[in-house]
């Protein structure tokens, strides 16, 4: 018993009328921008309020169960905030424009200015320490 195998090159293969391959994430999320975030955060404090001081049956007691309990909050605020929340992030949005960066933009290039700044502080120490 033995089965033939036979390889072509692409360009022999059928043509198709399928559609392309979806994406594999169905459901990936935009990253939240830093409105949603600080959003999410006053959220987190208001939330972990709330929930109830004896938490042992649930969260556990000690250091990790207040470590649970502030992880719960945490996701919790976060899925608020996406769902739209309080409107904070839509408030801080529409009075603060996102900053447009310049073009040719670079923020490695603040990098190099403060090193120029340290070049030009350690002139000033030995100008002080010889006295001039």
């Amino acid at each position: 018993m033995t089965a033939e195998l036979t390889i072509r090159p692409v360009s022999e293969a059928p043509a198709t009328n399928a559609p392309p391959l979806a994406p594999r994430v169905a459901n990936a999320q935009k990253p939240a921008d830093a409105a949603q975030k600080f959003e999410a955060f006053v959220l987190q404090s208001f939330i972990q309020e709330m929930m109830p001081e004896t938490q042992e049956s649930v969260f556990g007691g000690g250091i990790s169960g207040d470590f649970w309990k502030s992880m719960m909050a945490e996701k919790v605020a976060e899925q608020v905030a996406e769902r739209g929340g309080l409107g904070i992030a839509g408030v801080i949005r529409a009075t603060h424009p996102a900053a447009a960066r310049p073009p040719g933009f670079n923020p490695l290039d603040v990098l190099d200015h403060a090193s120029t700044l340290n070049g030009v502080a350690d002139q000033l120490d030995a100008k002080s320490v010889s006295g001039e």
